[in-house]
């Protein structure tokens, strides 16, 4: 492999994330030629990121307000593309791989040619196509839910086919000289509670990705608890801008202007990071850029019902915040549970979602360990996150159906053994009229219609929540990455996936026999799909 060529389009959290598949690749083919395609917005980030040739940048913003723009022909915007493109296509690169997963990037990868295309593109008829199982669960499963079983920088790894490292030093650029000028500012801030072991808790006030901030009375009650402790000094990190200066000049009025804060300088924001022990920050890039670094962060979020962190180092917390009253209280005591301290906590009482990132043999993952906790949603994050990592080729995880065998009341475990039973129920139903409608459709074009009818049935299942409806949506993605020249053909091949829709549905019944050690109804239901399903 001596040159592969990445499309980024994406935002910053896309682009940050992005920096694991790129030393991944890097370990991968350390001679080879690694080119990033990306937007012009994440130019300050690239600067620091590692394992890239070379950086290649659109000006999305540019484009999209010259095509806006009456006044301007469309051919500015086309001079820009065919500006960066020519030397891309101009090329032939062994591998390419669609990062940021949109339509730009897409349409890209059909107009740049490679050896290897890994992810989602445009193809001869013009629709999205697919060439793996990973892709086709990030396009149709994924994209589809508020909670993510299976991380995207997990799925884009394996998108790739580049199995993935997990070296923070290989991540980002730390400048040496910026380093060792961080490396002896925080030994002097340290020295200033009079240990070389002080830890240092840095408090980020940038705003988060979602827009969450820290308010005024949290920093002041988090602030206030750290410093009149023995064992943390706090370090306010700002970005430069004007209202986080207005922050800082309010929080010194409290605190006798003894605050220290540093404005975090891009190039040197590595070396910054390396020096704390503890960074409480909303969901943004410098957040990230140190979770990737492995910092141990706190990261702040507005309480949503999506669960898509962006916290990857195994032990880091992640806050869905839906009362600032308790926030002070809840950071305090997850710095106590970090460090084994006793930093005053008035209240143990809170509303806020409080989940700790976990890793295991096959990925990283998140679990709750805090606030009201739906058992049920819980329960089908981990099934199903078990579920599909067997189904795109690894082992079964017996173990996490083991703990919620043993950990979950008998109760739960047989409301959600019931729930998905009902859904498989009706599911099974319409496969089976489905397959019965197949063997007429080949011999009358009436029978066909009909045919169309039960299938389109089928695949608004997948509109609903839940296991069974993310295994349909994949089994919709398998049967629109059918593309065969004769109707025959397709029929043949979207009946092979109607018998792989049988055989996920039989996986799921093991699944449900697994969760409890008698018989329950859900070896009923698999009984009855092998005993009605008619044969081809």
């Amino acid at each position: 492999m001596n040159n592969i060529l990445v499309l980024s389009l994406g935002n910053q959290k896309d682009f940050i994330a992005s920096s694991q598949l790129l030393a991944s690749l890097r370990a991968e083919y350390p001679k080879a030629q690694i080119d990033v395609l990306t937007s012009e917005k994440n130019r300050p980030i690239s600067e620091i990121m590692n394992n890239v040739t070379q950086f290649h940048y659109f000006n999305l913003d540019l484009i999209n307000n010259i095509i806006e723009n009456p006044l301007y022909s469309d051919a500015f915007a086309l001079n820009h593309y065919t500006e960066v493109l020519y030397p891309l296509c101009n090329q032939s690169w062994d591998k390419i791989i669609n990062y940021s997963n949109d339509n730009t990037s897409a349409y890209l990868m059909s107009a740049i040619k490679a050896n290897e295309y890994n992810g989602a593109y445009i193809n001869q008829t013009g629709a999205v196509q697919t060439n793996d199982n990973w892709s086709l669960y990030q396009n149709y499963v994924l994209s589809k839910q508020n909670i993510h079983p299976l991380d995207q920088t997990t799925i884009r790894n394996h998108i790739a086919k580049c199995p993935m490292i997990n070296n923070e030093d290989d991540f980002f650029k730390h400048q040496e000289d910026y380093t060792t000028i961080a490396n002896q500012n925080f030994m002097k801030i340290r020295s200033m509670k009079g240990s070389p072991t002080t830890l240092i808790v840095g408090i980020n006030l940038e705003v988060g990705f979602d827009g969450f901030q820290l308010t005024p009375d949290t920093l002041e009650d988090v602030i206030e608890a750290i410093e009149e402790s023995e064992d943390f000094k706090p370090v306010l990190l700002i970005s430069g801008k004007n209202y986080q200066r207005e922050i800082i000049n309010e929080l010194n009025k409290k605190f006798n202007n003894s605050l220290i804060s540093i404005n975090l300088d891009m190039v040197a924001l590595p070396s910054v990071l390396g020096n704390i022990d503890f960074l409480v920050s909303p969901a943004n890039a410098q957040m990230m850029i140190a979770d990737k670094l492995d910092v141990r962060t706190l990261e702040l979020r507005e309480d949503s019902d999506k669960r898509m962190f962006c916290s990857t180092f195994d032990g880091n917390y992640i806050f869905n915040v839906n009362s600032n009253d308790s926030l002070a209280d809840d950071i305090l005591f997850a710095i106590n549970e970090e460090f084994g301290t006793a930093l005053p906590v008035s209240s143990m009482m809170s509303t806020n979602k409080i989940f700790k990132t976990v890793s295991d043999k096959f990925s990283h993952f998140f679990t709750q360990v805090r606030g009201d906790i739906n058992i049920q949603t819980e329960m089908n994050y981990h099934i199903e996150r078990a579920f599909f990592l067997e189904l795109l080729g690894y082992e079964r995880n017996t173990e996490i159906l083991k703990n919620i065998r043993n950990e979950i009341s008998k109760e739960e475990i047989e409301n959600y053994i019931s729930a998905v039973k009902a859904d498989m129920t009706s599911t099974v139903k319409v496969l089976l009229a489905t397959l019965r409608s197949l063997k007429n459709a080949k011999n009358s074009q009436s029978a066909l219609h009909q045919f169309i009818s039960y299938l389109d049935t089928l695949i608004i299942v997948g509109n609903g929540e839940g296991l069974i409806s993310s295994i349909v949506r994949f089994f919709e993605g398998e049967v629109d990455n059918i593309y065969c020249e004769s109707s025959e053909d397709n029929l043949k091949a979207i009946e092979e996936k109607l018998f792989s829709l049988k055989g996920y549905l039989q996986m799921t019944t093991q699944y449900m026999e697994l969760l409890t050690t008698t018989e329950n109804m859900a070896t009923q239901s698999q009984n009855a799909i092998e005993e009605e399903t008619p044969q081809g």
